[in-house]
């Protein structure tokens, strides 16, 4: 993507983060795909460090999340955790800092997200030819 399509699509979607259109994209490209609901996992809040660890504080909490209705609040300190990355059927549960005020919370960080899967066989743009 160059010229104003290329630099509206970054001003969009890199900076914000707001999900990539990739069905869109693949409907328009003509390559056949599967939208399916998905649960993912999903903490809910960024932190002050590039990844969690202890003495890492709270920095924003994503409105409606689940670490939201948890109870995790901007300015939380980490003081300990157990996070199973990725499996959605297991629960969090951080050891906080809260002012002076240890406490613990637990929750489900899954979301459901729509996700694209793209077959093992595509169809290509161009004479129908299959890409391996």
């Amino acid at each position: 993507m160059a010229g104003e399509a290329g630099r509206a699509f970054w001003d969009r979607y890199i900076p914000t983060a707001e999900p990539l259109p990739f069905a869109e994209i693949l409907r328009f490209a003509k390559i056949p795909f599967e939208e399916r609901e998905t649960p993912t996992f999903a903490l809910g809040f960024t932190i002050d460090k590039p990844t969690i660890e202890k003495g890492a504080k709270v920095v924003s909490v994503a409105p409606g999340s689940h670490a939201a209705e948890a109870d995790i609040r901007p300015g939380d300190s980490l003081q300990g955790f157990s996070v199973s990355y990725g499996d959605v059927s297991k629960p969090a549960r951080f050891n906080m800092l809260r002012g002076t005020e240890r406490i613990t919370i637990n929750y489900s960080p899954v979301v459901t997200r729509g996700l694209v899967q793209v077959g093992d066989r595509l169809e290509a743009l161009r004479g129908g030819a299959a890409i391996q």
